[in-house]
């Protein structure tokens, strides 16, 4: 694991470069290549020789060096330094002190993200975590979207920050909004049925997790678009200060709730705070763009119909062909 946190931090960088160059398809690449390589040297070890927890390490390590090696081609004449290209002082102070102002909130995301997994266990048991851990899981999965589209945003904003830059930010956010509506609607509806078939019916507890947190993973979803913009134009220091507020929402929350509604109420403090979040980043952003919450949130009349058009050609999919 030691050898795995400089190959991991490398590749991290590499990454970067990649979203800071608008390489986002090699950037994807990368990423694939290094967890199907994990996984099915892994799946092979395993198979062949008895299982140890160190030959899954050799799997990870593998998938981590086989990915740095296309790094460098990817890469390939970004990794030149001469003496007269290196930053000065003021770039490397400019450099550092954005990355500090951003590095806070990531980690009051962490714990703000896993802290209540603690308390549940505090207060319930090691039981109840399991089941609010599949909740909070299969909740979080709607952030794929939001999550592909912030990564993608960056580059873009930091490039070209006028106000062509401000409506494409808000079509961004307006479009990931919508389908994470949709998704978490699709979530809710199915989760019932899914999750004993998935899971066993031992986990059918964890339902009432996924209803509670929803609607504060779909403002989160909006929230990481937001937060992206403002990273691009340099202002990282907002999204680090509302992670603070949500992480003190969130503990006192839990530590009022929990006790009285088990992990449903870690879902709804959870679900509350994010909401918190996104409301924040959101007046934040509407003051700095100088936009309004319609053009954040609500689609418009054609991108509403684009919607229409989409859904009837995928019924018309569905729909069984006449018989000849």
């Amino acid at each position: 694991m030691l050898i795995a946190i400089p190959l991991s931090t490398f590749g991290t960088y590499a990454l970067s470069f990649l979203i800071g160059l608008n390489r986002i398809r090699e950037r994807s690449l990368l990423v694939v290549i290094n967890q199907f390589v994990t996984l099915v040297l892994a799946a092979l070890f395993l198979a062949v020789f008895h299982p140890t927890a160190q030959l899954g390490m050799l799997a990870v390590l593998s998938g981590l060096v086989i990915a740095l090696f296309f790094a460098q081609i990817f890469l390939r004449g970004h990794w030149e330094f001469r003496r007269s290209d290196q930053p000065r002082a003021a770039t490397i102070g400019r450099a550092l002190s954005l990355g500090l102002r951003g590095q806070l909130g990531n980690v009051a995301t962490f714990f703000n993200y896993r802290l209540d997994v603690f308390i549940v266990n505090y207060y319930l048991s090691t039981a109840a975590v399991g089941l609010y851990a599949i909740g909070v899981m299969v909740s979080e999965s709607i952030w794929q979207v939001p999550n592909a589209a912030a990564m993608a945003l960056v580059p873009r904003t930091a490039r070209q920050q006028g106000q062509s830059g401000a409506e494409f930010t808000c079509m961004v956010c307006r479009h990931v909004f919508t389908l994470a509506v949709l998704a978490a609607i699709g979530v809710a509806a199915l989760s019932a049925w899914a999750i004993p078939a998935v899971f066993g019916e031992a986990f059918r507890a964890s339902v009432p997790v996924i209803w509670w947190i929803l609607p504060g993973t779909v403002a989160l979803a909006a929230s990481k678009v937001m937060c992206a913009d403002l990273m691009a134009r340099g202002m990282p220091e907002y999204s680090s200060l509302f992670a603070l507020v949500t992480l003190v929402i969130t503990v006192v929350l839990d530590l009022v709730l929990i006790p009285r509604m088990g992990i449903q109420g870690a879902a709804l403090a959870s679900s509350v705070a994010y909401y918190a979040n996104s409301m924040l980043v959101a007046i934040v952003l509407r003051k700095k763009l100088q936009v309004t919450w319609g053009s954040l949130f609500i689609p418009t009349r054609a991108e509403l119909s684009a919607y229409l058009r989409l859904w009837e050609r995928f019924a018309e999919r569905l729909r069984p062909t006449a018989a000849v």
